[in-house]
């Protein structure tokens, strides 16, 4: 059987992976609480995928810039300032 996906449809499989499972944690978790069970693991994974796509886009940036000699990672937490 052959794919016909090109390269770049196949890398934007994963980031769609993670907000199908952000869907799915917010659903058990209000599941959860209409059955007065407890949430916070489930909480504490939905909060972990919602970081994900913000760590990518925060990597991008460090990855851009230039001229730096040393490890970035070392600098701290990368804070972005949006212009409007």
């Amino acid at each position: 059987m052959r794919d016909e996906k090109r390269l770049s449809d196949h890398l934007k499989l994963p980031l769609q992976r993670i907000n199908d499972y952000q869907l799915i944690l917010e659903d058990l978790i209000d599941t959860q609480r209409i059955l007065k069970e407890e949430t916070s693991d489930l909480e504490k994974a939905l909060d972990l995928l919602l970081l994900i796509p913000q760590k990518v886009s925060d990597k991008k940036f460090l990855n851009n810039i230039e001229g730096f000699h040393g490890n970035v990672f070392h600098l701290g937490r990368l804070l972005r300032h949006v212009s409007i």
